[in-house]
């Protein structure tokens, strides 16, 4: 895309009214063939820990009693993840359509629930599109382990903080997605963020029963 340009050159002082004018102008941008460009940049971690004594265990079972509590984990996550931590990667997602278009119905007041509220993990075997819907092949849910906002020069960043137990499921996992407005229900919600094995090289990751795996996404609206 072209931008254009343009030069104004006149004789003699530029006056008050002139110099309003133009910075009315400029700040329609539009005019002037500037755009503001917004977009959703997400970056994920994926940890995977290994429970090999009292404190983890404790630690997995604390978290998991918080998240069924509906209270923030993210203090005993972070313990687990700096100590017990056996294969950790960062990453990034597609955020499909049917998630954006619920932004844009909130900024309407036609919705107003835009709470990721609900994670889960699958074994499907393919790259993330912006036409999906639901995972591939759905193998576990939960409800979100964490979530917060920034402040400051951080006010544009969200962060979504999943986790599952060493009990929650065993399996390997290929795909990991973010839901809005879902339930237990296996594929309900509006999927908000996707990723899978043909969108990083890191997939698949073998999870047992004695490993909890934790998905970090820090979500930023940039423009």
């Amino acid at each position: 895309m072209k931008k254009k340009f343009y030069k104004i050159q006149v004789n003699g002082s530029i006056n008050e009214e002139t110099q309003r004018y133009a910075k009315s102008l400029l700040a329609q941008k539009g005019d002037c063939g500037i755009k503001s460009l917004l977009g959703i940049f997400t970056q994920v971690r994926v940890t995977k820990c290994k429970l090999t004594d009292k404190r983890s265990w404790w630690l997995n079972n604390k978290i998991n009693e918080l998240i069924e509590k509906g209270k923030s984990a993210e203090k005993y996550i972070r313990e687990l993840n700096d100590k017990y931590s056996t294969y950790s990667f960062v990453t990034h997602n597609v955020c499909p359509t049917v998630g954006r278009g619920l932004l844009s119905k909130i900024l309407t007041g036609d919705e107003t629930d835009g709470k990721i509220n609900w994670t889960a993990v699958g074994a499907g075997s393919i790259a993330a599109t912006i036409t999906q819907t639901t995972l591939a092949d759905e193998l576990f849910r939960k409800l979100t382990a964490s979530t917060a906002y920034g402040s400051g020069v951080d006010a544009n960043k969200s962060y979504i903080t999943a986790f599952y137990t060493a009990g929650d499921f065993t399996g390997t996992v290929r795909e990991i997605g973010l839901f809005i407005q879902a339930s237990s229900t296996p594929d309900s919600g509006l999927m908000f963020s996707r990723f899978g094995k043909d969108d990083t090289v890191e997939l698949p990751v073998d999870k047992s029963a004695v490993e909890t795996l934790s998905v970090e996404s820090t979500i930023t609206i940039t423009g």
